[in-house]
């Protein structure tokens, strides 16, 4: 799947951006993800007692439809991204609906056909050949509400909180202007180096430092100009011989300069408010054409929802941390609307085919079993890409990688989120409503 994904890029000339690596990120998740499916849908068969080729048949067929609607809302939003996107945005969209082709062709077909050659084998035709496992209990998610409710309600809060004390800083990306990057050994007064380039330039400036935890002591200079034009190889000459001479002790060095124009980063920004505005609606088009049977178009609206909470998670840890919003908030929010509009759309998938089934469960009781019936599935599944996420932190801090930094701390942050509001938020919250409006 990787291999077809960078092809595919290779041969369109597709710049891969930071972004780009994040949508073949997705899609990895999402073909892992179908696999737990049809692995958990198979356990459930078995326990009926189905012997394994028709555990293995029943299975896929039950696991189809959920694997097709939680890929096809994200390739909705893929879609989209390549319409409206360029540069980031363009590549973000193209790597993940190629990897959304890929996980139906060897995620769902190949393995369905390596899995029936397998059960050919008269040693491998067992049922201790599978996993199994244990009728899930039923957890009291419903009428626990409001505890997940309040906590959401404080994340919120304390995210205001930040942005607001804090402020929230855009990136060059969106705004436009010239970023000077250096390396250097110790402290540099921030404030001062704002004023000095301020002068230098005669346009306002912002410096920031950051620390490189490599263990030599080293440190990270960055200083952003807030001008419609380039400058010249003399004036930033000129500005880093200033730089030296106040801070000879620290010893700074150019490690990169770029300009990025003003219309640029608006027509950026534009953009992205137009593919995120518009994939929101298109996801609650789609749920409630697709999820009639549990009044569609209010669990679109959840789902929603619940997508609005992981991206102001996310949002959150970037004012906190205080990262400026750029290419990394547009990459992990898409990234993270895609692992939680699946993982809602699992659940989902469990809520209509229990109210299919004919039992008369009110609508608590239908959260509450299909969530259970799904809370493995949503744990394993987050807890394999967060670990390959908390890696990624873990080196991006010891070698000083802002970039990647940028990424990975706030993509933990909203695998998490992902997978509480699909469990917490938007099943209960639909089931609240469903009762209130019942009533």
């Amino acid at each position: 799947q990787i291999s077809v994904q960078l092809l595919a890029v290779s041969v369109t000339q597709i710049t891969l951006t930071l972004p780009g690596i994040a949508g073949i990120i997705l899609s990895i998740g999402m073909g892992v993800d179908a696999n737990i499916i049809i692995s958990e849908r198979i356990g459930d068969e078995l326990r009926r007692g189905r012997s394994p080729r028709a555990a293995v048949k029943e299975g896929y067929a039950h696991a189809f439809y959920s694997v097709l609607d939680g890929n096809l809302t994200t390739l909705i939003v893929a879609i989209l991204l390549i319409i409206f996107g360029s540069g980031t945005m363009l590549s973000f969209g193209y790597t993940l609906a190629i990897g959304i082709v890929m996980n139906f062709v060897a995620g769902v077909g190949a393995t369905k056909l390596m899995l029936n050659s397998l059960l050919h084998t008269k040693k491998l035709n067992d049922k201790r050949m599978f996993h199994i496992g244990k009728e899930p209990k039923t957890r009291r998610l419903f009428e626990r509400r409001w505890i997940a409710f309040v906590l959401s309600g404080c994340i919120v809060v304390a995210g205001i909180a930040f942005a607001v004390c804090g402020g929230v800083s855009l990136d060059t990306r969106f705004t436009g202007g010239v970023v000077l990057k250096y390396s250097c050994e110790n402290d540099i007064d921030t404030g001062h180096v704002e004023r000095l380039a301020a002068d230098s330039f005669g346009v306002p400036a912002t410096a920031q430092i950051s620390g490189d935890f490599s263990g030599d002591g080293g440190k990270k200079l960055v200083v952003t100009l807030a001008q419609n034009s380039g400058i010249s190889p003399e004036e930033q000459s000129a500005f880093s011989q200033k730089l030296s001479a106040e801070y000879s002790n620290a010893n700074p060095k150019m490690l990169e300069s770029f300009a990025v124009e003003p219309y640029i980063g608006e027509k950026a920004m534009n953009n992205s408010i137009i593919a995120l505005g518009l994939s929101a609606v298109m996801i609650i088009l789609y749920i409630w054409v697709r999820f009639k049977k549990i009044s569609g178009l209010s669990a679109g609206v959840m789902a929603l929802i619940a997508l609005i909470h992981d991206v102001f998670v996310v949002f959150a840890v970037f004012a906190i941390a205080g990262f400026p919003i750029g290419d990394s908030f547009v990459a992990v929010a898409l990234t993270i609307i895609g692992y939680s509009i699946n993982d809602t759309i699992v659940i989902y998938d469990r809520m209509r085919e229990n109210r299919d089934t004919g039992k008369k469960l009110s609508t608590g009781e239908l959260v509450n079993v299909s969530v259970s019936q799904s809370f493995s599935r949503s744990l394993y599944t987050s807890l394999t890409t967060l670990a390959s996420v908390v890696f990624m932190t873990v080196l991006a801090i010891w070698y000083g990688i802002d970039s990647v930094l940028y990424f990975s701390l706030p993509m933990a942050f909203g695998l998490v989120s992902g997978c509480y509001s699909s469990v917490c938020i938007a099943g209960p919250l639909w089931a609240a409503w469903r009762e209130k409006r019942d009533k």
